[in-house]
């Protein structure tokens, strides 16, 4: 590839990370693999409960707020999760053992790719869907899931209901899906709220790594006319 052929793909790849990106909601994991070949969690490795600090899970970060995390099988066999039923019977998964957090907020996972970003991410989720979250007159609220850009800016935030009456090892799938790989963080919302096969596209630097290339590859162009006109 010529010099100038590799300016025009940097820029044409810079144009690409800055365009304005939408999202849609997916409701299967084959939805993502729109955005690229997918990863699939499925925290087979456990590594315990009463999480209280982060854990990285090899590139990915996973977090609670609420109540300490919870990855690899139940504690003491089973994940209560009320009118919804139960996940157990072995199955591994990621959880937040808690309802909210020191500042009223609901409890909350996260799953941050630090630098990188991700076109899309989802996973088959479930909750207790019985708490009114202080008012006994409320009706109980549903999942939420959020995705996250650079500086923690908000793209996408969804409310997500999930209806399993007393089923066992039950959920449903959700997940984001947006035009450009902008993604740093994704959030489940919910009293103890668990996902199971966290899947996502593949991470890929943040914009601004591109816009270096760019200006690098400019800097070698420039060099290079010098030399031609010295």
């Amino acid at each position: 590839m010529t010099l100038s052929k590799k300016l025009r793909w940097a820029a044409a790849v810079a144009a690409a990370a800055v365009l304005p990106a939408h999202a849609a909601l997916v409701f299967d994991a084959s939805d993502l693999a729109a955005g690229g070949p997918l990863t699939v969690f499925g925290f087979d490795s456990p590594t315990g409960s009463g999480l209280t600090t982060p854990v990285d899970l090899g590139g990915v970060v996973f977090s609670t707020t609420g109540g300490p995390g919870s990855l690899g099988e139940a504690p003491l066999g089973a994940w209560v999760l009320g009118s919804n039923g139960v996940w157990s019977g072995g199955k591994t998964f990621a959880g937040v053992d808690g309802d909210f957090d020191a500042g009223g907020g609901v409890a909350s996972m996260s799953f941050d790719f630090g630098a990188l970003r991700v076109r899309g991410i989802g996973g088959f989720m479930n909750y207790d869907p019985d708490f009114t979250y202080g008012d006994p007159l409320a009706l109980p609220l549903p999942l939420y899931i959020a995705a996250y850009g650079a500086g923690g800016t908000l793209l996408e935030d969804y409310e997500v209901p999930v209806f399993t009456p007393d089923g066992f090892n039950a959920g449903v799938f959700y997940g984001i899906l947006r035009d450009a790989p902008e993604i740093a963080r994704f959030v489940v919302s919910g009293p103890y709220a668990v996902i199971d096969d966290l899947t996502f596209t593949a991470p890929v630097p943040e914009p601004s790594t591109y816009a270096l290339l760019l200006a690098g590859l400019g800097l070698l162009a420039f060099a290079a006319r010098r030399r031609r006109a010295g």
